[in-house]
């Protein structure tokens, strides 16, 4: 529906012809919806022309207060306004300005989109908006095995303020000057705020418009590079001649099929510029527990390393991938020379015991960690999941350890590391996340954590209270005082959705047209 603006400050003639030095709008102003497709809620689009370029500055005013938008000149303004509350009224107020001449629009009232069905239960635990990091959180939220998936907004108070029904599952989800771009099932998906794919990066092009992806499938990694290019992952099935059969006994080796971890540096266009063979640098006959599982994708073999994370590391160009199954994060040069190799030292012969980094004092060791970062002051964050607390070759510590959120400071020179801080939430812990997770540094040094996939909380399971077996919740921590800033619970009622809701990963966005 198409909804008209007046010009403020019209008297006499209900349409004046301005002078010819004043700055006139040529077509519209009006504001739309969404186009019919996918459920989307929470975003307008405005659209204004003007008889020359004009800066375009707006106020939206609704129950969480008012938000000042801009974007720069231009003859004509196609933008999308994000982040209504569901239900919620607005008020948006726009001014056009060029050469020193402003034009005020008649504010319009607008109304968010009710909630959609099978929306994610969504649960406020601690919210304090005031101490928040600049921007919203946004996510993808899926039903393990089950119905849905969802691209998610939150806003500081934990509200969500625009979703976006996808299938399948889009797990990382990073701005772009436009929307959006998503890591999908085996493919990279630029997206506008309406939902509509405007980029398709794929291994299987349907499309004419479809940009060919020069590698079968990637997989949980999409980082991007300063020249538009990304680091990512891939698999592809190796035959070794000898391999761990038996967590109990590890030191017992056969023959196997294993699945090799690739990792890909592609160039905006999808070609590859670069790959690196895991299973050429790192040793195929150390096994952590899940290494027997096997291989995702269908891939025949077991799943020997399970790469989940890659990162640049800016100072030196080098990649630190997160290898979930080694239980350890492993500093690379794109040839493959190895720099560093971070975690339990157990299990690591000659000669990749030569690179291990030794504790500068005590503390205890990731174990199948996820989401890789570097901070600006050069800090590794990880979300430490604790799977097992320990590896096949060595005992089983006295209590498993739970999830939390870590920053090891590394030193290169002295190959060292030391833990700089850690934080496991109380509020209904402890929460050991079995799989996923995340651990983002904000702009004002807060921190966003992510327990993607909890099966129970505050001592008792989901099922147990009522909720869907999986169960995520969404941690921004202060660290200087370690308060929650932001604590959410995604769960589902057990009678609608007995299977609950996952997160991979969050990342803190600034709303289009945000200043």
């Amino acid at each position: 529906m198409l909804l008209p603006l007046a010009l403020l400050g019209c008297h006499g003639d209900p349409n004046p012809a301005p002078p010819a030095d004043t700055l006139a709008v040529t077509e519209g102003p009006t504001l739309d919806a969404p186009p019919p497709g996918p459920v989307v809620g929470g975003v307008r689009t405005l659209h204004v022309a003007t008889d020359r370029p004009a800066a375009l500055s707006a106020t939206l005013t609704g129950p969480e207060g008012p938000r000042t938008l801009a974007w720069p000149a231009a003859d004509r303004h196609d933008v999308p306004i994000v982040g209504l509350r569901p239900d919620a009224d607005y008020e948006l107020a726009v001014t056009l300005s060029a050469d020193g001449d402003d034009l005020a629009l008649t504010p319009l009232p607008l109304r968010g989109d009710p909630l959609p069905d099978g929306f994610p239960d969504v649960t406020v635990l601690e919210a304090h908006p005031d101490r928040a990091a600049p921007g919203a959180t946004l996510l993808g939220a899926y039903s393990p095995g089950g119905p849905g998936a969802w691209v998610l907004l939150f806003d500081a108070a934990g509200v969500p303020v625009w979703w976006l029904a996808v299938d399948p599952f889009l797990s990382v989800l990073l701005p772009t000057d436009d929307g959006l771009v998503a890591l999908g099932a085996d493919d990279i998906l630029a997206l506008d705020w309406t939902g509509a794919v405007t980029r398709h990066l794929t291994p299987n092009p349907q499309d004419p418009a479809d940009v060919p992806l020069a590698v079968p499938y990637i997989h949980h990694e999409l980082f991007p590079l300063p020249d538009g290019g990304w680091l990512t992952l891939g698999q592809r099935a190796v035959d070794v001649d000898a391999y761990p059969v038996s967590y109990a006994d590890p030191e017992t080796l056969q023959p196997a099929t294993i699945a090799d971890n690739l990792v890909y540096e592609l160039s905006a266009d999808g070609a590859v510029r670069r790959e690196l063979s895991l299973a050429e640098v790192l040793d195929t006959t150390r096994i952590g527990f899940n290494g027997l599982d096997r291989a995702l994708f269908q891939l025949p073999g077991y799943d020997w390393a399970h790469a989940n994370g890659v990162v640049l590391d800016p100072r030196d160009g080098d990649w630190i991938v997160s290898v979930r199954h080694q239980d350890a994060l492993v500093k690379l040069t794109p040839a493959g020379e190895i720099r560093w190799i971070l975690g339990d030292p157990a299990g690591w012969q000659a000669p990749w015991a030569e690179h291990l980094l030794t504790q500068a004092a005590p503390f205890r060791w990731p174990y199948h960690a996820h989401a890789p970062e570097l901070d600006p002051d050069g800090l590794v964050l990880l979300f430490d999941n604790g799977n097992d607390g320990h590896t096949p070759y060595d005992p089983p510590p006295a209590e498993v350890p739970t999830s939390r959120l870590v920053a090891l400071d590394v030193d290169e020179d002295a190959g060292t590391v030391s833990l700089a801080w850690s934080f496991a939430p109380e509020r209904d812990g402890p929460l050991s996340s079995l799989a996923l997770g995340d651990c983002d540094r904000l702009a004002n040094g807060d921190v966003l954590g992510v327990w993607g996939l909890l099966v129970a909380e505050g001592g008792a399971t989901n099922l147990a209270q009522g909720r869907g077996l999986y169960s995520t919740r969404v941690i921004e921590v202060d660290p200087t005082d370690d308060a929650s800033v932001l604590d959410l619970r995604l769960s589902s009622d057990r009678a609608a959705n007995d299977v609950g809701w996952g997160v991979y990963r969050a990342e803190r966005i600034l709303l289009p047209g945000a200043r």
